[in-house]
């Protein structure tokens, strides 16, 4: 007897099925998750099985799948089955104006909403509204719930920091998010490293940089958003 699943993908997503791949591997679960590529890696909701009920697609933007507790679950390998994620889809010209938007209106109904808190936080950032960020990555760091988002928060918050000259903040929080949150990760490290080396500033980026050297590249059930470039050949360029 057949088993059918919904692939979701956006148009500018492509699923990359390795000659290895057997679909037969598939035992039935509810969900399954793939691993999304983009610069960064991170592990999404992007196969359902067809005849699964009670899932729900939760929020005004950056939307995910609400998986009821009890429904089987797994991460297939990034190796065999990823997903690319080309990101040149046509509607993204005011993506970042229009998804502040949704979420700051959002944020009115519900202010304790975890994601629109991290999502309004990243938004701002990738306009280069610094200042306007750091709020709402502070808030989003201390108010518990899924660690990868509260852990990605303060690294993004050394990343504000960098962006506005403020090396102290952003050699705290780095460090924090380096070593403070459920999985060590190097990006921070990395980042600080960079930023001072450019500043001329070598012994303090050489030992950011040795620090950063030491960290494994965590799995994508770990951490949020992995900079994978920086684990495979950016910290070792920097050195």
């Amino acid at each position: 007897m057949w088993t059918y699943y919904l692939v979701l993908l956006d148009a500018d997503m492509v699923l990359r099925v390795s000659p290895e791949w057997d679909w037969a591997k598939l035992d039935g679960r509810d969900v399954y998750n793939l691993v999304q590529i983009s610069g960064v890696e991170y592990e999404n909701v992007r196969m359902i099985r067809r005849d699964t009920q009670n899932i729900r697609v939760v929020g005004a933007t950056h939307e995910y799948y609400d998986v009821p507790s009890g429904s089987s679950q797994q991460t297939l390998p990034k190796a065999l089955i990823p997903i690319d994620d080309v990101g040149d889809g046509k509607a993204k010209g005011d993506k970042f104006e229009r998804d502040e938007r949704l979420l700051r209106r959002e944020l009115e109904k519900d202010p304790n909403n975890l994601r629109t808190v991290f999502y309004l936080a990243n938004t701002l950032k990738d306009q280069g509204k610094y200042a306007e960020a750091i709020p709402y990555y502070v808030r989003r760091a201390t108010m518990g719930g899924w660690f990868a988002e509260a852990d990605y928060s303060l690294y993004m918050l050394s990343t504000c920091y960098l962006a506005l000259d403020d090396v102290d903040n952003a050699r705290k929080y780095g460090e924090l998010a380096a070593f403070g949150g459920m999985a060590k990760r190097a990006e921070p490290l990395y980042f600080l490293a960079f930023y001072l080396s450019q500043r001329h500033q070598y012994s303090l980026a050489w030992y950011y940089a040795s620090l950063a050297a030491k960290v494994p590249k965590p799995a994508v059930s770990e951490a949020l958003f992995i900079s994978y470039d920086v684990y495979n050949y950016w910290v070792d360029y920097e050195l």
